[in-house]
């Protein structure tokens, strides 16, 4: 069964990461890479948290929000405008697991297999 492309939030989050390691010295890398990496590693552990579905939708509705709120910033730097381009043009490849619960932020389990 076909299934829709999602984006890896742990390559996105080393993606993010590795921000930071280039420059370190720069406080708005600072800044963006120690909120955003926050979210993404809440969204790849969300989906094995044993809580009901109602509260995975709306913790999974909220972290999207939050990123969502991140990436609206007006940040100077063309490595977080390059995440943000990420996410504002490919958003139909990185919220399937806020819809349904069944898919993951990551493919990890794909790659160790």
């Amino acid at each position: 069964m076909p299934v829709n492309l999602q984006y890896c939030y742990a390559h996105l989050l080393r993606e993010v990461e590795k921000l930071e390691k280039e420059f370190p010295e720069i406080v708005e890398i600072n800044h963006f890479v120690s909120e955003f990496s926050v979210l993404l590693a809440k969204a790849m552990k969300l989906r094995g948290c044993d809580i009901t579905n109602t509260q995975y939708y709306a913790a999974a509705s909220e972290i999207r929000s939050q990123m969502a709120l991140i990436l609206r910033g007006d940040w100077k730097h063309s490595g977080i405008q390059r995440m943000q381009l990420i996410f504002h043009t490919k958003k139909h490849r990185l919220y399937h697991r806020v819809k349904d619960r069944s898919i993951h932020a990551d493919n990890n389990r794909a790659e160790r297999e």
